[in-house]
């Protein structure tokens, strides 16, 4: 092979990168249907979630995080899901507890 077609091989082989970036990015990503788009900007609602973060539980509930902290080391506690060390409140079962209970 001369030096001539080396080069002509080389140019050739770098248009052909080229024209592949090119259509690559000329590739429109597939649209979604509208019920299957996520939405980055929307965010679920205290109200709509069934378990909450400690923070959560006490903006949710008004009761102060160190309350809830105490309140959830019990091990017979039924409101309290340990995640590993997180604990995340069972909204429903808590917000039962705080109702039926006289003082906390």
């Amino acid at each position: 092979m001369t030096k001539d077609e080396i080069n002509a091989m080389v140019t050739d082989f770098e248009n052909l990168l080229l024209a592949r970036t090119k259509s690559k990015k000329e590739i429109e990503p597939e649209v979604q249907p509208d019920h299957l788009q996520i939405d980055e900007t929307k965010q679920v609602l205290l109200k709509d979630k069934p378990f909450l973060t400690l923070i959560e539980a006490a903006e949710y509930t008004g009761v102060g995080r160190n309350k809830l902290c105490q309140m959830s080391e019990d091990p017979e506690c039924e409101f309290v899901l340990w995640n590993g060390s997180k604990r995340m409140f069972k909204k429903d079962k808590l917000v039962a507890y705080l109702n039926k209970a006289y003082s906390i």
